[in-house]
């Protein structure tokens, strides 16, 4: 049986460990790196989550490493809720209006489990954050993270970045959706989806719990790929992407630079997507080379992917930039709209190419790039 949780260590930052066993009455101890400026500001937290749980009898020891206030609310409720074997409802996080009509260049991968990355994630330019409680944490971490996770949400500020959150497969995701349905999330990611069902499941668990996040399905196998219009088109999806390394390694290919392994199964979840009216985003870009990733993101823009998945800060401007209208699109773009809006018809000749309603389109979303950048 788990009998702590969060880390400690020489090379831990911003966390806080907390080891319980059974006592007569309630106690703790409290090792400290930051204990001469904020000892007693940790203490009274400390005794506030006891008194929340009535006292009970047990002793905690914990060792921080500079937490700060949301970490150690998030450390302390699980270790309260673990060491009783209770499950009360999380915190409520800010409402927010989740909206299918985002700016989606960048989304940053940061495991729930990781404070130190957490701090980092608002600063990072990115125009989405998925929090991740699925591959990026330990199994045995996973309660804690949840805890630690609903707590990030209710007390940090994430500016105007969008807030994701990729829960676990099946039922342990389902629990996750249920427990976070008022924290504050746009948008749940949903792993390994291979039926709208699965879709409708996830659905069905928010309304319940009467929340209005979006769904973000990953399409990480062959059946997903072949299932991927139904899926798109289920209620509350708004985006979707293919998980690219568990697609290859079931059908056994290698993933190279040349994506060559992977065009035909990219363009069928971005077709997919793009038939069902939501956001086809292109998989996790692999590595931090420079040419690498701005070659990955302009070729992802040039399929018509909306945005690229990162997993280092490093990767968001090269990113951005890509994405960028380049002088000759914003050249053409204004051409052809000004030629449209003077022409006052259904569909006209410039550019040597018939204009119609979605060239148009095309060339005022360029535009709008070029404003908003």
């Amino acid at each position: 049986m788990k009998t702590r949780v969060g880390a400690s260590g020489p090379k831990v930052r911003a966390d806080v460990e907390i080891e319980w066993s059974s006592a007569l009455k309630f106690g703790y101890e409290v090792e400290s790196s930051v204990a001469s400026l904020y000892g007693s500001a940790i203490r009274a937290q400390i005794e506030e989550a006891a008194a929340r749980y009535g006292n009970p009898g047990l002793h905690l020891r914990c060792v921080d490493s500079g937490a700060l206030p949301f970490t150690w609310a998030g450390r302390l409720d699980a270790a309260f809720q673990m060491a009783l074997g209770l499950e009360n409802p999380l915190p409520e996080g800010p409402k927010r209006t989740p909206r299918r009509d985002r700016r989606r260049r960048s989304r940053l991968y940061v495991p729930a489990s990781s404070p130190k990355l957490i701090l980092n994630a608002p600063v990072s330019g990115a125009d989405a954050l998925v929090f991740d409680l699925e591959d990026a944490v330990a199994p045995e971490e996973k309660q804690e993270a949840l805890h630690l996770l609903a707590y990030t949400l209710r007390d940090v500020s994430f500016g105007d970045a969008e807030i994701m959150v990729r829960v676990n497969a099946g039922e342990t995701g389902l629990k996750e959706i249920r427990l976070l349905a008022h924290s504050g999330v746009d948008l749940f990611v949903l792993p390994k989806v291979e039926e709208a069902n699965q879709v409708a499941a996830a659905v069905a668990v928010l309304e319940e719990a009467g929340g209005e996040s979006l769904i973000f399905p990953l399409i990480e196998s062959a059946t997903g790929v072949e299932a991927s219009y139904a899926i798109a088109k289920a209620p509350r999806v708004a985006v979707m992407s293919l998980g690219m390394e568990d697609y290859l390694s079931e059908i056994g290919a290698r993933r190279t630079e040349s994506q060559a392994e992977s065009e035909w199964v990219q363009g069928r979840v971005l077709n997919a997507a793009v038939a069902a009216g939501v956001d086809p985003l292109a998989s996790v870009v692999a590595g931090l080379d420079r040419d690498v990733v701005e070659e990955y993101a302009v070729r992802a823009k040039l399929r018509g992917w909306r945005g690229v998945g990162c997993i280092h800060p490093a990767q968001i401007p090269l990113i951005h930039q890509a994405f960028l209208p380049s002088a000759e699109e914003l050249r053409w773009a204004r051409r052809i709209v000004v030629a449209f809006e003077q022409a006052r018809t259904g569909a006209i000749q410039a550019e040597n190419q018939m204009v119609d309603r979605p060239v148009v389109d095309r060339a005022l979303r360029i535009l709008a790039a070029e404003e908003s950048r």
